[in-house]
């Protein structure tokens, strides 16, 4: 029973991927039956969990056994509820009474299953939203081609690509209609159980029109700049809610190190090492609730950086080594950290260059092929003249280069298109619309003008954000400047006045002198590192939308180390330290 217990445990603990569990043995299984049908509470208790799994479950997107996940976690939260008292009373009576607390494991077994459905749901929630308004201005374009929703749904399930979270949903919908369901069965339950309120109306009002024989073209419009509209207030929304976390966060930090740095030089010796430590706790995690705070306002972006597994070991090494020479502890770390913030960025260069290259070129793209087909040339044809020309940069060039390689030898337009895009969300998507409606033989000249309008309302209004919120990045980057420039500041000021107050024998120590003033140097040196390098997670994500993105992060880390090397010097030349 124990080892059973304890790979159900595992089970339960394990959060990534789809949600497995292993059935109880068999013997154990006829057991609980056999108590369920003597207690009728036990099975009442499985039945409320079972209901409450099956009423998220759907909304999860994947499939989902309820009434096995039910009984697994249910029968395994009885069995752990008699060990778990036991180990809890015997704490609590010869250890410490915080063991009373295990007493609530075999209630976080039973609704384990649950919280990790809810997280799906969430998960599920972030990715469709940051796809919706790209969807529902694909769905508009393909209805003014003659394609309705569902083959809309199946043109995504089969290419996939531009829309990952979207292409999840439609295998769910395809897999329905395998299954016997009618196209509209299909698409009422998928709108019934979707968490996003934007596609699951879009959805259920698209079926209803269709039934009564409505303007269907019409309600996509107006449902695609509906989505459109959300979007562009999304973003207006996170311009002013990081304008007013950052001003709020950014005040904090530098009153911060100012009120450690003057109670502690008020302080005795031992008040200016715990005031240091506390100050170098505590200003990580201001950084780290900021960075929440902006992950929570932001709209999805969909960067397509990652960050590379070695960098970590670079980072590390280059720390061993700068301690190893003797380099004080606030220079090491921040080497350290800029060591794998560069080697990361380093890593990853190419694919951001391409990205912002291809999202900053991609609306004269679209402008130069609507008036190429006006002129009547095809997209195969216009494609391959303009990578012969190379007018778009080498990295917009080289992906359409690549595209019109394989449209040459032969390569359908939507696959090679579908091949030769590596850059954001944005391109994906136009590369995707423009294979889809050439597939469908659609009127080029109107659907272009519509991918072209739309792409270039997404490009100026993420444009508009990026350049509002630039400044703030310089804002980070003179953080280590200014705490240590305080610091030197407050300690030339008050070395004088403390001087003088020791030989009038007010004062019988000097709390910045000798050692301690060593000690307050140190600190306050590890205490602007802690402050200003996990800032620089936070100009990421001002300037690029990601933390992933570690140039600002090995810029505010090469600050510090020159503010701790420089800062002596330039004070002492002003005549203030």
């Amino acid at each position: 029973m124990c080892s059973a217990a304890l790979s159900l445990v595992l089970a339960a603990c394990h959060t990534r991927g789809p949600i497995k569990i292993r059935s109880l043995p068999s013997q154990y299984s006829r057991m609980f039956v056999m108590l369920e049908e003597a207690l009728p509470p036990l099975m009442k208790l499985r039945l409320a969990n079972q209901k409450m799994l099956e009423g998220v479950a759907q909304r999860g997107g994947r499939a989902f056994d309820a009434e096995l996940h039910a009984a697994s976690y249910t029968r395994l939260c009885v069995m752990m509820c008699a060990p778990c008292i036991a180990a809890s009373a015997f704490g609590a009576a010869f250890l410490d009474y915080a063991w009373i607390a295990l007493c609530g494991a075999p209630a976080a077994i039973y609704v384990a299953p649950y919280a990790r459905l809810q997280m799906r749901v969430r998960a599920r929630r972030e990715a469709v939203s940051g796809e919706a308004a790209y969807f529902l201005s694909y769905v508009n374009i393909m209805q003014s081609a003659g394609v309705g929703l569902y083959r809309s749904f199946e043109m995504i399930y089969r290419s996939g690509g531009a829309f990952p979270a979207m292409s999840q949903d439609a295998a769910s919908l395809c897999r329905r209609i395998i299954t016997g369901s009618t196209r509209n069965e299909s698409l009422l339950n998928y709108a019934a159980h979707h968490p996003v309120r934007i596609i699951r109306d879009f959805v259920a009002g698209y079926v209803a029109k269709q039934a009564a024989l409505g303007d269907v073209p019409g309600y996509t419009a107006q449902k695609a700049q509906q989505a459109f509209s959300e979007y562009e207030s999304a973003w207006s929304r996170y311009e002013k809610s990081v304008q007013e976390i950052f001003g709020g966060i950014m005040m904090f930090a530098i009153m911060l190190p100012l009120m450690i740095m003057l109670s502690a030089m008020l302080g005795t010796p031992q008040t200016v090492r715990t005031l240091l430590a506390v100050g170098t706790a505590i200003s990580p995690a201001v950084s780290l609730c900021m960075v929440l705070l902006l992950d929570r306002a932001q709209p999805p972006a969909g960067s397509p950086l990652k960050l590379w597994v070695w960098s970590a070991a670079c980072g590390a090494a280059v720390l061993a080594l700068c301690f190893a020479l003797g380099a004080p502890d606030a220079v090491a770390v921040s080497a350290g950290v800029a060591a794998f913030a560069a080697s990361n960025c380093m890593r990853g260069r190419r694919g951001a260059a391409m990205a912002r290259a291809s999202e900053r070129m991609l609306p004269e793209f679209l402008q130069d092929m609507t008036e190429m087909s006006r002129a009547g040339s095809s997209v195969s044809r216009i494609i391959c003249r303009q990578a012969r020309q190379g007018a778009y940069g080498p990295h917009f060039g080289g992906m359409l280069e690549r595209a019109a390689g394989r449209i040459m030898s032969g390569v359908p337009l939507e696959e090679a298109l579908r091949a030769g895009t590596g850059a954001g969300r944005n391109v994906r998507f136009v590369m995707f619309i423009l294979g889809a409606a050439h597939r469908t033989g659609s009127d080029m000249i109107s659907i272009l003008e519509m991918i072209t309008e739309f792409a270039d309302r997404i490009h100026q209004t993420k444009e508009s954000v990026t350049k509002s919120l630039a400044p703030l990045c310089y804002v980070v980057y003179s953080t280590p400047f200014v705490t240590l420039g305080l610091a030197y500041l407050m300690l030339g000021i008050f070395a004088g006045s403390a001087s003088d107050m020791v030989q009038d024998g007010s004062m019988p120590f000097s709390p910045i002198s000798g050692d301690v003033l060593d000690e307050y140097v140190s600190g306050m040196g590890m205490m602007s590192a802690a402050m200003s390098i996990p800032m620089g997670a936070v100009a990421a994500k001002v300037s690029s939308y990601t933390v992933r993105d570690t140039l600002p992060l090995a810029l505010v880390a090469s600050c510090n180390i020159a503010a701790i090397l420089s800062m002596p010097y330039v004070m002492g030349l002003a005549g203030l330290a």
